[in-house]
């Protein structure tokens, strides 16, 4: 799962550049429609843009011998990561922040990071 979120960071860096407008703008504009990975990039780009992946080639360094940065396993990753929503709340004036996490297939949620009670006690 951890290697997965790298997929997630690829694709955030890539296309949304922590631009908060910019996933705005991307929701509005496909509203209608699933926005999957194969809409922002090809399998042609993805392996241009990462031609020498882990396994791709013989004779790797550390022997691999699959390609796990895959456009496929790119395409599962964000499949499953998009069952997620993630919160993070932050109050001004008070330190930490709470992070939220729902699996929204089961509805299932829980505190990734906690926080005392004067965070709790402050709005």
């Amino acid at each position: 799962m951890k290697l997965k979120l790298h997929y997630v960071f690829i694709l955030f860096f890539l296309f949304g550049k922590g631009n908060e407008s910019f996933a705005q703008e991307n929701r509005l504009k496909n509203s209608n429609q699933i926005l999957n990975v194969s809409n922002l990039l090809t399998v042609t780009q993805w392996n241009s843009l990462f031609p020498n992946r882990a396994g791709t080639q013989a004779g790797h360094p550390q022997g691999y011998t699959q390609d796990f940065y895959s456009y496929a396993n790119l395409n599962q990753a964000v499949d499953e990561m998009s069952d997620y929503l993630v919160q993070i709340r932050k109050k001004p004036g008070v330190w930490g922040e709470l992070t939220t996490i729902t699996k929204k297939s089961t509805n299932v949620t829980y505190n990734y990071s906690q926080v005392d009670s004067y965070w709790q006690a402050n709005p």
